[in-house]
């Protein structure tokens, strides 16, 4: 089976970095981007198992991502978990397609339970599959 394809939307390098070591140490692959503009050219290049967003990023935000996101053939149908600091645009996740949300700081292993469990295979050619 191939690889998991993780893709991580963070502005913040020391926690895009401890996100990359952390999932490449369980065999995930990861693309990173620093802002919704580099995670659309990545999400154009490959599709992902799974996004990590981060939604309060400069040039283009978390939000505008996902809406533009849903529009992409890569996009569509891939499991988001959103990672904040702001407790408050928790209540503004549910109107975006997303199926975790994490408050910033977080626990890497709590993280990575959630990762396995959004990234598991829901049966052959199913929704956790990578067509890339």
């Amino acid at each position: 089976m191939a690889a998991r394809r993780i893709l991580v939307a963070e502005d913040q390098a020391a926690i895009r970095d401890l996100l990359r070591i952390a999932l490449e140490e369980q065999g995930y692959v990861v693309d990173e981007a620093n802002n919704g503009v580099e995670a659309l050219v990545r999400l154009r290049e490959h599709r992902p198992n799974l996004v990590i967003l981060d939604l309060l990023m400069p040039v283009v935000d978390g939000f505008t991502f996902v809406q533009a996101a849903l529009h992409e053939p890569n996009g569509k149908d891939v499991p988001i978990l959103v990672l904040s600091a702001v407790p408050s645009l928790f209540d503004v996740t549910a109107t975006l397609p997303v199926r975790m949300v994490m408050s910033k700081p977080f626990d890497i292993d709590v993280l990575l339970g959630h990762v396995h469990r959004l990234t598991a295979p829901s049966g052959p050619g199913g929704a956790g599959s990578a067509g890339d």
